[in-house]
């Protein structure tokens, strides 16, 4: 069964961090020296926006966050991604965020968001 897809709505021109706690496929939470390489890729309706390799050591985490901005569960996230504001510059878009993990061993983890922008009048 396929994980349903998170979603955020933001106004255009602006930036949002995403976040994720991702455990690997020996069910432990993955951590940065589990990881090879990042990359985002930002779609809006189906076109490529813009691709993105991450910094490992500034998107993995190797111990849970639990700060303000993580409101799921008292877990926390290993995985944060702040996307610039420059991304999501059309006004009641849906942009699609695709993110992969190549772990150090192992198959690859992919995952999306759904990012909804409104339109403002100042943009």
């Amino acid at each position: 069964m396929a994980a349903p897809i998170a979603h955020v709505t933001i106004y255009e021109d602006s930036g949002v961090t995403l976040m994720s706690r991702i455990v690997g496929h020996d069910a432990a939470n993955i951590a940065q020296a589990d990881v090879t390489s990042a990359t985002r890729k930002v779609f809006l309706n189906g076109a490529t926006n813009s691709s993105t390799t991450l910094t490992v050591a500034s998107v993995v985490f190797d111990t849970l966050q639990t700060d303000a901005r993580w409101t799921v569960d008292a877990t926390g996230y290993n995985f944060a991604d702040v996307i610039d504001d420059d991304v999501f510059t059309a006004g009641d878009g849906v942009y699609t965020v695709e993110y992969k993990i190549t772990p150090a061993a192992g198959a690859d983890y992919h995952w999306t968001r759904r990012v909804h922008t409104r339109s403002i009048q100042g943009s």
